[in-house]
Order: structure tokens, then sequence, then C-alpha cells
């Protein structure tokens, strides 16, 4: 690397470096949309509604294929989502044929 490019990469680095740490110091603004603590209120009332409802079925009532979408006992909903093109059971356009 000439002397140059390496003088020019160690200015673009520092600049970086500056930005970043601007960057930290502003506050962050709160998220737009709805807090998570509500979220995760609702998501536990959900969850508890849902082990009522499994609790009130007779055992191996769940109609043959279906599956569970997410970890009822994981609270950071890592694994609740549904891959594109499919949707839950119950929201519209989820029936399989």
């Amino acid at each position: 690397m000439s002397d140059s490019l390496g003088e020019a990469a160690a200015r673009l680095e520092a600049a970086v470096e500056r930005l970043a740490e601007a960057a930290a110091r502003r506050p962050r603004a709160a998220p737009a949309g709805v807090p998570p603590e509500e979220v995760a209120a609702l998501s536990a009332r959900l969850e508890a509604t849902i082990a009522r409802l499994r609790a009130a079925l007779p055992e191996g009532s769940e109609p043959e294929g279906s599956e569970v979408v997410g970890d009822p006992e994981s609270d950071d909903g890592a694994d609740d989502e549904v891959p594109p093109g499919e949707a839950r059971h119950g929201a519209p356009g989820g029936e399989r044929d």
C-alpha cells in the first residue's frame, strides 16, 4: 500500500471513529410504537390464556399436522417469526389444504 493510500485509510478510520463516538453521545429517542413493558404484559396474558385453553382441551385434540409457533417459555421472541409465505394458524390466510 502506498503512503498516500495508507494515510487516506488512516484518516478515514479516524473519521469513522469520531462519528461513532459522536453517535454514542447523542441521547436516544424513545422507539415509536407500543412500550416494551405493555407488549410483555400482553404476551404474558396471551400465554396464560393459551395455557388455560390447552389444559381445558382433551389430550390429543390438536389436529394432525398442527404446529406451535414460538416457544411459550421464551420471552425474547427470537423464535416467534413465521417464515415468509406462511401464516400462523388462525390468522387470515392461515388455513391449509
